[in-house]
């Protein structure tokens, strides 16, 4: 079974369910997603997003902020009522905006493990989570040359302490993989048994519209290259200005050196990517846009790329 074959939500689609992971504990309004809304029918159809209410309450725009109403759901006119509190009047808005959506990463799961082909194990491993809707063993992979264990951590780094010893009290003592969505935890954290933690996004291939992981770079990490990136497919060495992408390099100076050093230091926190303002205050750039800063656009792109509208991040393939 390929991998390209197992996947059928697009990377888009699986980014965003990663941050709404990191974002909600169980439900999300719809209301919050209206700009997504291709995408969340995507993440319904697929399985990681299932309706489930509506709600009984919603935030409003009011004068000095936002406030929260009651609204009472009209199915038959496709509404939801609510009393506005500063005139009184009874307004409305579609229905679909007060829907609430539980998050399922368990649906997640099993995508990995079907392309990280585990068999048939895996469905009684998601069942039997090893927290309640936040650590999973998915079961055995073939990764690096051998049969290895494959967790999947939601919100790592905020429950890294209930992780690590859980881990501790397993017998999987001879390496594995952790995927995790969140934030990076601390490269000076050593996991029990040595286990291996690599962001779920990061290992999404970029030459696919599909969320499709990339075994060759996992089964590098496993094999002993440090989770940290500072390896052979993705590092920068700020004393000589080289940056290494996939194998690809090449040596940056001066300011070009400072956007790239400042962009590397952030990696773990771009998913959002940063403007142009951001990255011209701390890399010290007069320059009048990060193409400008390049000498050019054509220039910019081999290396950083444009996640969304006058946004940036280094680039992962």
């Amino acid at each position: 079974m390929s991998s390209e074959t197992c996947s059928t939500v697009s990377r888009r689609a699986a980014e965003l369910f990663l941050q709404l992971l990191e974002r909600h504990d169980h439900l999300v309004l719809h209301r919050d997603l209206l700009r997504q809304r291709e995408l969340v029918r995507e993440m319904v159809n697929f399985g990681i997003l299932a309706f489930e209410t509506h709600a009984s309450e919603i935030m409003i725009d009011v004068i000095d902020g936002q406030e929260s109403v009651e609204v009472e759901v009209d199915q038959g006119r496709g509404i939801a009522r609510y009393l506005c509190p500063e005139s009184g009047r009874e307004l409305s808005v579609p229905l679909y905006e007060v829907e609430l959506y539980r998050l399922k990463p368990q649906r997640l799961c099993v995508t990995i493990a079907e392309q990280l082909e585990i068999g048939d194990e895996f469905a009684r491993h998601i069942e039997a989570p090893l927290m309640s809707d936040r650590f999973w063993f998915l079961g055995n992979a073939n990764l690096g040359g051998a049969r290895l264990p494959v967790f999947f951590a939601r919100n790592l780094t905020r429950h890294l302490d209930a992780i690590v010893s859980t881990l501790q009290g397993r017998s999987d003592t001879e390496g594995g993989l952790m995927l995790y969505s969140g934030k990076a935890p601390s490269p000076h954290i050593v996991f029990p048994g040595r286990h291996f933690a690599v962001g779920l996004i990061d290992a999404f291939s970029t030459e696919s519209t599909s969320a499709t992981l990339i075994r060759s770079y996992l089964d590098k990490i496993v094999s002993g290259i440090s989770p940290d990136r500072s390896d052979p497919l993705f590092s920068f060495d700020y004393r000589s200005g080289e940056l290494i992408i996939r194998g690809r390099s090449k040596v940056f100076k001066g300011v070009q050196r400072d956007i790239v050093a400042w962009l590397w230091k952030m990696r773990e926190s771009d998913h959002g990517g940063f403007s142009w303002a951001d990255i011209k205050r701390y890399a010290n750039s007069d320059s009048r846009g990060i193409d400008d800063a390049f000498s050019g656009k054509a220039c910019r792109e081999d290396w950083i790329e444009r996640i969304c509208a006058a946004r940036y991040r280094l680039r992962r393939d």
